[in-house]
């Protein structure tokens, strides 16, 4: 991981997690970085400094970039775990709960709900708690990309299926499908 002086071009500083990052990083509400890795590890950077922690060891690779909605972190790893980290507190929220395959992709937020696609293509609705429901059941396909709120409708696009693209109301039923012809 590296920082950047945008004026000079110059390494400010730069850290080696011992894993590919394959996920983005996310500023949490303490003003802290936060990523994931092939690492297996959840890691908290200062920004300024470059100083860096190891938080969380998860039970696979960290693949999607974690999300940040208030104190907490939402993320999941590949071998279908999803976790809710708690920034402020420095702790899980729930224990990691497992859904039904690879978490590839970021969760959606979405009002009092975390939306999470599975590689088996189906989407869960987990609350603050940590109970989870299925919340759209695809028939076949695989969703390795971050659903998106957009129109008043969630979009999730698949790969091995008759569709690119479902939009789904906020409920978690089809709206519409685009093929691509």
């Amino acid at each position: 991981m590296f920082a950047i002086d945008l004026a000079t071009y110059n390494i400010l500083w730069q850290e080696n997690l011992g894993g590919a990052i394959p996920g983005g990083v996310v500023i949490g509400a303490d003003g802290m970085l936060y990523v994931g890795s092939l690492a297996k590890q959840l890691e908290r950077f200062d920004p300024a400094t470059g100083e860096h922690t190891p938080v969380l060891d998860t039970n696979g690779w960290i693949w999607g970039t974690p999300i940040a909605n208030g104190d907490n972190l939402y993320f999941g790893d590949i071998d279908g775990y999803f976790y809710s980290y708690n920034t402020v507190e420095s702790k899980l929220n729930f224990e990691p709960i497992k859904p039904d395959a690879a978490i590839t992709a970021s969760p959606l937020v979405l009002g009092d709900k975390i939306l999470v696609a599975t590689e088996s293509g189906d989407i869960y609705a987990v609350d603050n708690e940590g109970k989870s429901v299925l919340w759209f059941d695809v028939d076949d396909g695989k969703a390795y990309t971050t659903p998106v709120f957009a129109g008043g409708h969630v979009l999730v696009a698949y790969l091995e299926t008759d569709y690119y693209l479902v939009a789904l109301d906020e409920e978690g039923r089809q709206a519409w499908t685009f093929n691509g012809e």
